[in-house]
């Protein structure tokens, strides 16, 4: 059957054959796409412009915690070890252990490129598939060229990926957004979830930053880092994320029952994957990009306990990122990823405005607030990490940005966030940033 093609108000035309476009197509303009993460210009006035509570607390606190010494970061946090995994490259891709009735993959071992090209065989088919989630599916960032491509050869390291057209979902109006592409020979499914949008013009992504602010995704600042000028309590029956993402991914299983199933996504849509994820340990992976603090999915949607939690396998749950990009999201949501493992591309060139203390001094995060965000917005944009991860050092061969992993940098250290508790007890209220 004939994919269906999409004309530029994303309706469904008539099936035909339309030659896909090759994927690299797409990275040629990744420059000139509108970044996914949902920050409007209207939150930073607002912050800048304004001497609301919200501001006032947060510089308070942040005076108080410098006052007291707290100015320090997070505690060593010694790399994953590897060596033990194994390492031996099976059938379908370097680093892809078999187990009975599945394929399973050795994320960790990957990450750290052992075997020699491991690194570039996960990562480059995964950083496709998460481009055409963003590029393929209806919203500000839909490239026609895009709507029926599929993971090319160049980055199949072997493998040979199609798209399962009828089981992927598009919702015009607001949703989960997600992307399938099966290697029958490898016996792999990769799921890609969009991530979220911000422009105000599309419906869709209103109800986005709504679900956000609605899961406190920034914590107490949700209400700013989300800013949307639509009403969020009309859209409240539709805050239905993991249940649709669930949905997604056991349609999937259902349809290849034998195959290894790994998750993935930017931003908001690697936050589902994680917590899609972890409602079947031992069975689904997931390897994200920067994903959206996923720890209140776990206790909310999950229902799980502190106890669960610790008990889930974090080396099947990994967030890939910038380290600030990712650091700052523990500032103020201090168990963003706990659960998980966090692998950070460590000694990164960084975009302006960063500078190397809001890496390290949770205080220079609250005092430089407005700094603070818009290099949060620079290092987290969706094309940053389309250039960075597929990267490819002086040889040509192996990857330029290997990066360091760890569970500890998935949260806030338990001596600091207890420290800043003691200082502050009470964070300011989502409220005072409307």
């Amino acid at each position: 059957t004939a994919p269906p093609v999409r004309d530029q108000m994303f309706h469904i035309r008539t099936p035909g054959t339309a030659a896909p476009a090759a994927m690299r197509r797409g990275m040629a303009h990744r420059r000139h796409a509108r970044s996914p993460w949902p920050l409007a210009a209207a939150a930073i006035g607002v912050w800048v412009g304004e001497a609301a509570a919200l501001p006032r607390h947060a510089v308070l606190w942040a005076r108080g915690a410098a006052a007291e010494g707290i100015v320090g970061g997070f505690s060593p946090a010694p790399s994953i070890d590897v060596a033990s995994h194994r390492h031996g490259a099976a059938s379908g891709g370097p680093g892809l252990l078999a187990s009975p009735g599945r394929r399973r993959l050795d994320l960790l071992a990957a990450l750290a490129d052992l075997p020699p090209g491991a690194f570039l065989g996960l990562m480059e088919p995964v950083i496709v598939a998460t481009d055409l989630s963003y590029r393929s599916t209806s919203g500000p960032q839909f490239q026609a060229g895009a709507a029926n491509a599929t993971i090319p050869p160049e980055a199949s390291h072997g493998g040979t990926w199609e798209r399962v057209y009828d089981l992927e979902v598009d919702p015009v109006d607001g949703g989960v957004h997600a992307r399938i592409f099966v290697d029958h020979v490898a016996e792999r499914v990769i799921v890609a979830f969009r991530g979220s949008c911000s422009e105000e013009e599309y419906r869709q992504c209103q109800v986005d930053k709504c679900f956000l602010q609605h899961i406190d995704a920034f914590g107490a600042i949700s209400r700013l880092m989300y800013f949307t000028a639509a009403n969020c309590s009309e859209f409240a029956p539709e805050f239905t994320y993991l249940e649709q993402a669930d949905s997604v991914v056991r349609a999937v299983q259902a349809r290849f029952p034998a195959y290894g199933v790994l998750l993935t996504g930017h931003s908001l849509g690697g936050g589902l994957a994680i917590a899609t994820a972890a409602r079947q340990k031992g069975v689904l992976q997931a390897v994200t990009f920067a994903p959206t603090a996923f720890y209140q999915f776990f206790l909310d949607d999950l229902h799980m306990s502190d106890g669960d939690i610790a008990e889930l396998p974090a080396e099947d749950l990994i967030a890939t990122g910038d380290p600030y990009d990712c650091m700052i999201n523990v500032v103020f949501n201090n168990r963003a990823r706990e659960g998980a493992t966090t692998c950070l591309y460590d000694h990164l060139p960084e975009p302006a405005p960063c500078t190397p203390i809001m890496q390290k001094a949770f205080y220079a995060d609250m005092a430089m607030l407005p700094s603070t965000v818009l290099c949060k917005k620079n290092t987290h944009e969706w094309p940053r990490y389309l250039e960075l991860v597929p990267a490819k050092g002086e040889d040509g061969v192996s990857p330029a940005n290997i990066p360091v992993c760890s569970i500890e940098k998935s949260t806030l250290s338990a001596s600091l966030e207890q420290a800043l508790s003691h200082v502050h007890p009470t964070p300011p209220s989502p409220k005072s940033a409307a």
